[in-house]
């Protein structure tokens, strides 16, 4: 249990470090894009984010947040417990 303890608080220290020091849009080519259309279409898709964010305010999306941050943590709990017993 003194395990999964210091996960949750390694996790929480990273998601505050998150909050505080990443930018507010993140563009990544996961999918692939190689052309300036490709490219825009996910600024603009990802942008469109950004303002609903902006109009909508955060308590409209704390409860995803929440919900994405509790699955997360434990899918990652769950691996590394997995991959602990793998090893012995």
């Amino acid at each position: 249990m003194r395990f999964t303890s210091k996960l949750l608080l390694t996790l929480l220290l990273l998601v505050f470090w998150l909050a505080v020091f990443s930018p507010d849009v993140i563009l990544n080519n996961s999918n692939g894009a190689t052309t300036s259309d490709a490219v825009k279409e996910t600024a603009y898709h990802e942008f469109g984010h950004t303002s609903h964010w902006q109009k909508s305010g955060s308590s409209y999306w704390q409860a995803d947040i929440l919900y994405v941050a509790d699955v997360f943590a434990h899918q990652l709990i769950e691996s590394v417990q997995l991959s602990v017993a793998h090893l012995l």
